[in-house]
């Protein structure tokens, strides 16, 4: 910037710098229309991984889990309003991006985490 009293005149080549500067701090990388945010995406996986939680106390046998396990899938989808499409599509896309990925499962683990500290412990019959 060069200083004339009276009038204020900018120099082109830091005009340029802070434009590219402003594109460059602006430029987030956009997540396609019908891909769960990384919060959403959470929230599911959090609830997903609470109803697996509750199978696994219940001693059912590994092949029934495994029958059951899409339909409670389902269950969570339905419960939280998300079409098994965008799960999916979310969970490649994300599957595809490690940072992403990582910053998701941080988050969930640490929510679980947290949400093991608070809850009491069940009563489990010892097997």
């Amino acid at each position: 910037m060069i200083c004339v009293p009276g009038k204020f005149v900018v120099q082109p080549n830091l005009l340029i710098a802070c434009l590219v500067l402003l594109f460059l701090a602006s430029c987030k990388p956009n997540r396609p229309f019908g891909i769960l945010s990384e919060q959403e995406m959470v929230h599911v996986l959090m609830e997903i991984y609470m109803d697996e939680e509750k199978i696994s106390r219940a001693y059912i046998p590994y092949d029934s889990v495994s029958r059951i396990s899409p339909l409670i899938r389902q269950r969570i989808l339905n419960r939280v309003n998300i079409p098994d499409s965008v799960f999916k599509a979310s969970m490649e896309y994300y599957m595809a991006r490690p940072q992403a990925l990582d910053r998701i499962y941080g988050v969930l683990i640490d929510s679980l985490s947290f949400r093991e500290h608070r809850m009491p412990a069940p009563n489990v019959a010892p097997r």
